[in-house]
């Protein structure tokens, strides 16, 4: 069963906000099986979404169905990796296929609460 300890999520969290300065991030721990990253606040337009939030899928970051802006993809991309960091497959089920250790989920905003450009 995926499983993610409240120290590996703070560990990350704060690896997170040092390497995304100028940003106010949200990284939380999810049902004790996974990582939520949310970027709420930046000097960068991160979504065209006109309500502010987008969930984004990590493994197609650089899909042009995302029309997602190189710099933003890459933004995204740096974040998914600090939070994937340490994850791997921890058994492989025949209904399901591989189950991680723990999941990642990555978004811009939050359903309540939508990102905000700020000039920096």
């Amino acid at each position: 069963m995926p499983y993610i300890t409240s120290e590996d999520v703070k560990a990350k969290r704060k690896e997170l906000r040092e390497a995304f300065p100028g940003f106010k991030l949200s990284v939380t721990k999810s049902n004790h099986s996974g990582i939520d990253v949310a970027f709420m606040e930046g000097p960068v337009k991160m979504t065209n979404s006109p309500d502010g939030y987008q969930q984004i899928n990590h493994f197609y970051l650089h899909d042009p169905r995302y029309s997602l802006d190189p710099f933003v993809a890459a933004l995204l991309q740096k974040a998914a990796d600090i939070a994937s960091r340490g994850k791997r497959t921890q058994h492989v089920d025949a209904d399901y296929g591989n189950i991680p250790n723990f999941y990642v989920h990555i978004q811009i905003g939050k359903w309540d609460k939508p990102y905000v450009v700020r000039e920096a």
